[in-house]
């Protein structure tokens, strides 16, 4: 994995979630090859080409996986010191020095290649190259005269932008307004009930309650919370509720509405 782009021989844009050593997951715009130089004692030897590199923008350092090349590839790695050596099928190819920091470079120097016209871009660079444009308006621009020579591979189409773009969800999207009507409220109890579990809380009480759910008709307001042990206990509390508010009014609850936090999902 590498956050440099210009390294690429090959390339062609996809979307992979990449799960960090701090969890966070950050995603890869792209993947292709990339070529090295191998170098031993400042002497020049060949050539690679490492394929299914995965192009990762946020990434902060160049990443190789030691175990796909052992696992998947049949490499084999010796360390001595402060060298790791790779070879296969005994033949040695490439080392890496390790560092003080427990981290080894590659005694290798990457190809940076030649920069691809515009002729060649597919539309999903062009879509990030235009700070994310919208698909309706990146299609003005290649179809229209707004740009001088923008062009796009003819084995692309404007279809093939992704749908789902992480950094405009995280930036730029928005919501669609709920709709609103001239009155939504239910007109008799129990018709719809509004659930939500709070907790936990960070000081529980004195019988050790460290969740609450709270429970309120849609017609009449009426509020009842009850106190709970754990998250799982949700359920309970709801057949609880049912059992005294439908003997209370003679009605039967029709609807129940939650956010979806799981707490019914046991």
């Amino acid at each position: 994995m590498t956050p440099n782009r210009h390294w690429f021989k090959s390339y062609k844009p996809c979307q992979i979630p990449v799960r960090l050593a701090d969890n966070n997951v950050i995603y890869a715009a792209g993947m292709g090859s990339v070529v090295f130089t191998l170098v031993k004692n400042e002497n020049v030897l060949c050539q690679i080409e490492l394929s299914n590199v995965l192009h990762v923008p946020l990434l902060g350092k160049n990443l190789l996986s030691v175990l796909t090349l052992t696992r998947k590839h049949n490499f084999e790695v010796h360390i001595q010191n402060s060298t790791m050596s790779f070879s296969l099928n005994n033949e040695p190819l490439f080392e890496a020095t390790v560092r003080e920091d427990n981290s080894a470079i590659l005694n290798a120097a990457t190809i940076t290649q030649t920069a691809l016209s515009s002729s060649v871009l597919s539309p999903d660079l062009w879509h990030r190259r235009f700070c994310h444009i919208g698909r309706d308006r990146l299609k003005q621009l290649i179809s229209g005269s707004y740009v001088i020579k923008l062009d796009v591979k003819s084995s692309h189409s404007l279809p093939s932008l992704p749908d789902l773009c992480q950094h405009c969800l995280a930036g730029k999207h928005h919501r669609f307004a709920f709709p609103h009507t001239a009155s939504n409220r239910r007109t008799k109890p129990l018709e719809l009930i509004h659930s939500d579990l709070h907790g936990p809380v960070s000081v529980q009480t004195p019988h050790k309650h460290r969740y609450w759910i709270s429970f309120i008709d849609d017609c009449t307001r009426y509020r009842t919370v009850y106190l709970l042990h754990k998250k799982s206990d949700a359920f309970t509390a709801f057949k609880e509720f049912k059992a005294f508010a439908e003997k209370q009014t003679g009605h039967s609850i029709k609807a129940l509405r939650d956010d979806k936090g799981g707490e019914y999902m046991s």
